[in-house]
């Protein structure tokens, strides 16, 4: 099963790379993607939402453009991708990460993007309305509560349809944009960090990080046992 899912994958990959990036039908359909917040351990899940009158789509792809400490969640077999089975059964993605150390000539340093896959073997149902797949997005600890929204790019939107065996043409879409918006304290007390003078500094997940206030990154801590925001 595996094996057939990868072959499949993989010849979908192949025929995206040959066809012509030229759209084909009128109005083959809009794809949105809501901004998004991050919490407070710095991980925000991104939905794409996909409307469409097209009939048979079963082939994806989209690249993900964001700044370098801005990460896709991922496992061993790649970028984890929760598909809507209201929507769309038997989706499954690939992704591969694109940096400046793997595409020089393509990647300026400080950003990279995430190039997400889809292949099914069975082809999307007509109409289409709704949430179509989420994947989650990761801050590193350089990113915190109180940083500037992140805004990600998505390129190179690419959704074929089925035609007997195989894709036989491409519909184009339009780039977009959407935000990652920092996190923000909600219905917690938050003391301003001089008034913190001693006391052992935790992160939120628990892990001791010393007593000596300046030296950390800002972001949200437990000292003394209370929420505390350091700027």
């Amino acid at each position: 099963m595996n094996h057939i899912l990868k072959t499949g994958i993989a010849t979908a990959v192949l025929l995206f790379g040959d066809l012509a990036m030229v759209a084909e039908d009128e109005n083959p359909g809009t794809f949105t993607i809501p901004d998004v917040r991050f919490d407070e351990e710095g991980r925000a899940t991104v939905e794409v939402y996909f409307e469409s009158d097209i009939e048979g789509y079963n082939g994806l792809q989209m690249d993900f453009w964001m700044p370098a400490e801005i990460t896709i969640e991922s496992d061993e077999y790649g970028p984890i991708c929760d598909v809507n089975p209201r929507f769309a059964r038997g989706y499954s993605f690939i992704g591969a990460d694109r940096t400046h150390t793997t595409d020089p000539a393509l990647v300026e340093e400080g950003v990279h993007f995430y190039r997400l896959v889809g292949f099914s073997a069975r082809p999307i149902p007509s109409p289409c309305r709704g949430l179509f797949y989420s994947f989650t997005v990761l801050a590193s600890t350089a990113r915190t509560a109180t940083d500037e929204p992140v805004n990600v790019h998505v390129t190179n939107i690419e959704f074929s349809p089925q035609q007997g065996d195989a894709p036989a043409y491409l519909n184009t879409f339009p780039d977009m944009d959407f935000k990652i918006e920092p996190y923000q304290q909600t219905g917690v007390e938050l003391n301003p960090m001089e008034t913190v003078t001693d006391g052992t500094i935790y992160d939120t997940q628990g892990r001791c990080l010393g007593t000596d206030v300046d030296v950390q990154q800002p972001g949200v801590y437990i000292i003394g046992g209370r929420k505390v925001l350091v700027r």
